[in-house]
């Protein structure tokens, strides 16, 4: 963009339109940008550079979004992570006489005391 807008600014005269085809035909085919440009072309070159603008800004904005994910990824983890899995915080609640989810019961859900008091003679348990 920046050599085109270099040989632009050699140039006494020109068409708008015609230099905002020029610029699409000079954009690298296959990219982003020249796919947007062919889809809908622009009607001048002060809209061919402001099409051209907002794509250049995404894309910084995505390799920005992408390295930040790669550091997040790749810092050291606390030792612990490393062994137990990321922290989790529950309330100071003893969960050993509560059921461990709100969902209502179902035709497959049982009740382990109900199974253990079945069972309590069997030398399962």
């Amino acid at each position: 963009m920046k050599r085109f807008m270099e040989e632009m600014s050699t140039l006494e005269t020109y068409d708008s339109h015609i230099a905002s085809l020029a610029f699409r035909e000079g954009v690298m085919p296959g990219t982003e940008m020249h796919k947007s440009l062919v889809k809908t072309p622009p009607l001048d070159m002060r809209e061919a550079l402001a099409w051209a603008d907002g794509i250049i800004k995404l894309e910084e904005e995505e390799l920005a979004l992408s390295k930040r994910i790669v550091a997040a990824i790749s810092a050291p983890k606390h030792p612990y992570e490393t062994i137990q899995g990321p922290r989790t915080n529950f309330p100071n609640v003893n969960l050993r006489n509560q059921a461990r989810t709100n969902s209502p019961p179902t035709k497959l859900t049982v009740s382990l005391a109900k199974i253990f008091h079945e069972n309590k003679g069997k030398g399962i348990f």
